[in-house]
């Protein structure tokens, strides 16, 4: 019974990762490829922005279904978006947008962007955001995160 389930899991797995990799490869990387400069850009036009969301749909719309029906969503807001909300828009898409890059990659074995290149190129939302990657992303932020919070404790210790 036991290695039923296991086979099960293994198999459904593989699966699952090539799957991944279809939708990588005719979405993901594609739309990461264009959008990768104005990725969380605050300085991106209203233009700009309904260009992208045509675009994304037009590339989402050539994958033959292989794409995560959210994301379409997503840009087809972007295509209709209003002087009022798409500085949101655009946030929102590039946050989730990121997160999904970031998974699909992780499962198919593509190395994730690193935090230093996320940070460098302002692959994050706010200052929030900024310290979460700084502290949590990646194996040099454990030894980052560690190496501050024992700085902080002598410094605590020296002062008190």
């Amino acid at each position: 019974m036991l290695a039923a389930f296991i086979s099960a899991r293994f198999i459904s797995r593989r699966e699952h990762q090539k799957t991944n990799r279809i939708i990588f490869e005719k979405c993901y990387s594609k739309i990461f490829q264009f959008i990768e400069y104005d990725l969380f850009s605050e300085k991106v036009r209203l233009e700009t922005v309904r260009y992208y969301g045509e675009s994304i749909v037009r590339i989402l719309d050539d994958a033959n279904m292989y794409y995560y029906p959210s994301l379409k969503i997503y840009a087809e807001r972007l295509r209709i978006a209003s002087e009022e909300n798409y500085q949101e828009l655009w946030g929102y898409f590039s946050g989730r947008f990121g997160d999904e890059y970031d998974r699909i990659s992780r499962s198919i074995g593509v190395p994730i962007r690193t935090r230093v290149y996320r940070l460098s190129r302002s692959h994050y939302e706010d200052q929030g955001h900024w310290w979460r990657i700084y502290l949590f992303s990646g194996k040099e932020a454990i030894i980052d995160t560690v190496s501050i919070v024992t700085l902080a404790a002598i410094l605590l210790f020296y002062l008190l």
